[in-house]
This record gives structure tokens, C-alpha cells and sequence, in this order.
């Protein structure tokens, strides 16, 4: 997806021509007289309206997103071979949360208010 948007604002930018275009469309405040040939005038109801290319400036961002989304996704690929290639590395698609950086301690004992096993005292447990 992220390829395939890069590719086609790639081309909106280098020809201007291909760029889509919107229109805006609105009702004027004035009716318009018509008056035909030997007869009374007549007010018509119109509807006015333009076309625009999208600018510049909008194929340059969505050529931004399309760069930075196929680069994400190529990193989730990479993260993928990577679990493939070891057993320990294959939850690596699941992390997908920032790791906190701050470790707390952790001072387990038990019920007689002695370490934990293979702990002495003043040793934290993480």
C-alpha cells in the first residue's frame, strides 16, 4: 500500500497534468436573467461551479506517507525473518509497546520475612 501511494504521488508531482481534480460547486445570490429573443426575461436558478487540480504541497505529503509507511512495513518484515530465524525472537511481533526504560525494584520475601530463593538480603529481584 505504502509503495504503491509513493509511486503514484511520485508521478503527480513530476506531471502536473495527471494530478485528480475537485470541484467546488455553489448556488450565487442573484437568479440570472435570460431574456430570449422578442420575449419577457426569465430568472433561472443556477448552480456555478470550478475545478482544481490538488496542489503541490498535498501530493508532497501523501509522498511522505507512502515513503515512511513502506519503510515501516519493511521493518516489520525484518522482524518477522528474525522470529522465523530463532525460537526465542519469534514474540518480537508482539512488542509492540515502548519498553520502559525505568526498572523498579522488587524486594519479594517470604511469609517468615526471609529473601526468596537463591536471593540474599539487599539483592533486588528484577
Amino acid at each position: 500500500y505504502g509503495g504503491g501511494l509513493a509511486v503514484q504521488q511520485v508521478a503527480f508531482v513530476a506531471d502536473p497534468i495527471l494530478r485528480p481534480r475537485y470541484a467546488m460547486t455553489w448556488l450565487p445570490d442573484v437568479l440570472l436573467e435570460y431574456t430570449p429573443a422578442g420575449g419577457d426575461p426569465v430568472f433561472i436558478d443556477c448552480t456555478c461551479g470550478c475545478d482544481y487540480p490538488v496542489s503541490f504541497s498535498v501530493c508532497v505529503n501523501l509522498l511522505i506517507i507512502g515513503v515512511l509507511t513502506t519503510i515501516k512495513s519493511v521493518f516489520l518484515a525484518f522482524r518477522c525473518l528474525k522470529g522465523l530465524r530463532r525460537s526465542q525472537w519469534a514474540n518480537l511481533l508482539s512488542v509492540m509497546f515502548p519498553v520502559p526504560i525505568t526498572l523498579y525494584t522488587v524486594d519479594w520475601r517470604l511469609p517468615t520475612g526471609m529473601p526468596i530463593r537463591f536471593r540474599t538480603e539487599g539483592v533486588p529481584v528484577q
